[in-house]
């Protein structure tokens, strides 16, 4: 898949929709890692909140997933490749009904109105789309999130937009990873923009409050370094949901 994606010609021409969404599609690499990550498999359901043309979900139980895609055309492709469930629905209020194994999510990035969940002002749409997309995933579930990051790598020393974020995601959730890809390795999908990537394993039973946000991430420059970190995650999420023990809601009805 590196290879394949190294040789693809670079998407410098944008539509009006990715330009005003700040949506960039996910580069096959990463969801290739992430897949391994998150241990998705053909028995493994997944929701996704902004789904595209489906490439975060390559390798899950389709027929048992569902996609939400606000855009026909794409909503058209997610339909031909086989997924359950489609819907069309705006994925900052939005949960489907019944919980699923995984939820990937790479959403369009971007400052919105302050927004409060759960008593956490939240101020970034990518932050918001992604809290709400982990509401559908089962409490011993997996969840990976692409993210905006800094274009210059820097420590988060202030208690901005991604710190508020940040501490509501470890305080209700098990965060077995936080690190960033550079955006060179981003650069075929039309922008090199880097990018957070935060993998979860399970829903904390006793949520908590206080200050977890690293002060700062590694930064990931080759494809190499994102797999063997894919690997290496992907052992954790497993320890974790092995101390979990079963759990979570079961069946994937419709949504619309």
């Amino acid at each position: 898949a590196r290879e394949l994606y190294e040789k693809q010609p670079l998407f410098s021409a944008r539509t009006s929709t990715s330009v005003e969404n700040q949506a960039y599609s996910t580069p096959a690499p990463l969801a290739i890692a992430l897949r391994r990550a998150t241990e998705t498999s053909t028995s493994t359901s997944m929701y996704e909140p902004t789904a595209g043309t489906g490439m975060l979900m390559i390798g899950a139980d389709l027929a048992n997933s569902h996609a939400n895609e606000k855009n026909d055309l794409r909503a058209e492709i997610l339909g031909k490749l086989g997924v359950g469930t489609i819907s069309k629905n705006d994925a900052t209020t939005f949960t489907p009904r019944v919980k699923f194994d995984v939820v990937h999510a790479n959403p369009p990035f971007g400052t919105i109105s302050n927004v409060k969940y759960d008593g956490y002002g939240i101020k970034k749409l990518e932050h918001l789309i992604s809290l709400k997309a982990l509401e559908a995933m089962k409490d011993n579930g997996v969840g990976a999130l692409i993210l905006g990051a800094n274009m210059v790598e820097r420590e988060n020393t202030s208690k901005g937009a991604q710190w508020v974020f940040e501490n509501y995601l470890y305080g209700h959730y098990n965060v077995v990873d936080n690190f960033e890809v550079d955006g060179e390795l981003y650069g075929n999908q039309g922008a090199k923009w880097p990018v957070r990537v935060l993998v979860v394993a399970g829903r904390k039973a006793n949520p908590e409050t206080g200050e977890f946000a690293p002060s700062k991430v590694d930064r990931l420059a080759t494809w190499d370094d994102v797999w063997a970190r894919a690997e290496r995650i992907r052992n954790e999420v497993e320890a974790k949901r092995t101390s979990m023990g079963a759990g979570g809601q079961t069946g994937n009805a419709p949504d619309t």
